[in-house]
């Protein structure tokens, strides 16, 4: 919506997870039972947002989500692939 009011058009807003059990999670919504009984039901507005088509889950790799270079040391080999694709010097 911020995007919007500031005159952008979004078309597909992708979110990358590196874990599956959370895609599940939340494209399904809570359980009934087992151990996700326990979140509440506010803490599942982005499976609403997925039944909406506002937004689609996607899986990425743990070893290819550039965010880890913000939010986590990272091994040298690592932080130098994730470094020269956020810099585009990757090769293909």
């Amino acid at each position: 919506e911020f995007l919007h009011y500031q005159g952008y058009s979004v078309v597909d807003t992708c979110l990358l997870q590196d874990n599956q059990s959370t895609i599940q999670l939340a494209e399904k919504g809570p359980a009934t039972g087992g151990r996700s009984r326990h979140i509440k039901v506010r803490h599942f507005f982005i499976t609403d947002l997925i039944q909406r088509g506002e937004i689609r889950v996607e899986y990425q790799p743990t070893e290819d989500m550039l965010a880890d270079l913000l939010t986590k040391p990272l091994a040298p080999a690592q932080f130098c692939k994730i470094r020269d694709v956020i810099l585009g010097n990757a090769q293909a």
